[in-house]
């Protein structure tokens, strides 16, 4: 049974691996944690792990997951306690709003957190409470006689995740309204000097963490040739839908999948999740106005994935464009970018539409590239998804027909 800890309260945990899940409704946050040492700071800007840095060095803090769940927010992120590095005491676990924003953790709706072992027993449950903040340290994880404990601290913060992330150490990049360089006075002429030798040169400038996430887009259309960035998030949605016109019409909806070791992978009706649960398809449906529907978490070992229908000539005739074929990607954080058919092919004895790719770009961002393009004309062979975001048509394996 968990226990209940009350603001101030500790209990113990055990020595391995624990999953902290952070649920609420109301306003976006970000949850963050940072590794310190006795001396209540961080060693370097690596022991701050967000969502543009999800793990630490050493592996022992990961950020899991962010999912909207209910109408609220999910968070998950891991800690191996029996991996942290010796010289770290404690771990600040927090939750950030947007400073810019009018939100405030009073607007913050069944706020709860709980830590659970990872096999999935429940150990801790805590529920902070906040007010005007707009940053929370949740709770410490934090070692005493050689064993690990938890501690309910809910202390408030301003100025966000910069503000709890600088208080702890980290070097954080600084805005662009504060690092421009002001205009300076032209000086009057003056005598000829003699030359000065040369200054030395600068000493390189210490890396900083950038907090930037790109901005929500709402809802685009995207067409053939064009590409944008959109932010990650932790599970993007494919939905893939059309109007059947000829009744028998039954569109598959295909994830293909490039990773970085060069190896790939396909996840359709035939296999409905990837070797690493990343992927997950949500069933075959047989019906026009249906919608197959995709998850993808853009884990490190994703380098793209891309999309296709498929339908088997035994499923009917009908060109995808007639259909209306499409694919919507939803990244859960403000932007839906749908590819669809916009050359209006109407050869009906194509069977393989290839929407476009979607590209890992690093820890907060992805590249939605549309490509639309065609099976040759009879051909029942799969697209071909390379890691480097290229792909060719009719280059992979044959479909089995369902």
């Amino acid at each position: 049974m968990a226990t209940d800890l009350a603001k101030g309260a500790n209990a113990p945990l055990p020595t391995g691996k624990v999953v902290i899940a952070v649920a609420h409704a109301g306003p976006d946050t970000d949850l963050s944690a940072l590794q310190l040492t006795a001396a209540g700071k961080v060693r370097n800007d690596d022991d701050f792990v967000f969502y543009g840095q999800p793990k630490s060095p050493e592996g022992a803090v990961s950020y899991r997951n962010k999912a909207n769940q209910d109408g609220g927010y999910l968070h998950e992120m891991e800690v191996d306690l029996a991996a942290v590095p010796a010289a770290i005491e404690k771990i600040a676990v927090t939750l950030t709003i947007d400073p810019t924003t009018p939100a405030t953790f009073s607007s913050v709706l069944g706020l709860a957190m709980s830590i659970s072992e990872a096999a999935g027993a429940e150990l801790v449950q805590i529920i902070p409470e906040g007010s005007t903040e707009s940053a929370l340290i949740l709770a410490e994880l934090y070692r005493r006689n050689g064993a690990w404990k938890v501690r309910h601290v809910a202390q408030g913060f301003n100025n966000g995740l910069r503000g709890i992330a600088t208080s702890f150490g980290v070097t954080v990049e600084a805005d662009a309204a504060t690092t421009a360089t002001p205009p300076q006075a032209v000086p009057p002429a003056a005598s000829k000097a003699p030359t000065p030798p040369p200054a030395p040169a600068p000493a390189a400038a210490k890396p900083t963490i950038n907090l930037d996430k790109p901005a929500p887009v709402g809802k685009v259309n995207l067409t053939k040739g064009n590409k944008i960035s959109i932010a990650k998030g932790a599970v993007i949605t494919a939905t893939g839908g059309w109007d059947n016109t000829w009744g028998k019409l039954d569109y598959d909806l295909f994830c293909h999948i490039a990773y970085t070791d060069g190896t790939r992978e396909v996840v359709n009706f035939d296999k409905l999740v990837s070797k690493n649960g990343s992927v997950r398809h949500s069933g075959d449906l047989k019906s026009g106005g249906a919608q197959e529907q995709i998850t993808v978490k853009m884990t490190d070992d994703i380098a793209c994935v891309g999309f296709s229908f498929y339908s088997a000539r035994e499923n009917g005739t009908g060109s995808f464009a007639n259909a209306h074929a499409r694919v919507s990607l939803d990244n859960g954080e403000g932007s839906t970018v749908t590819l669809g058919v916009s050359e209006m092919s109407v050869d009906a004895r194509k069977y393989t539409l290839y929407f476009g790719t979607v590209i890992n770009r690093g820890a907060h961002k992805v590249e939605v590239v549309a490509h639309e393009e065609y099976s040759s004309r009879n051909s029942e062979r799969q697209a071909l998804l390379n890691k480097d975001g290229t792909h060719k048509m009719d280059a992979g394996p044959e479909n089995r027909y369902k």
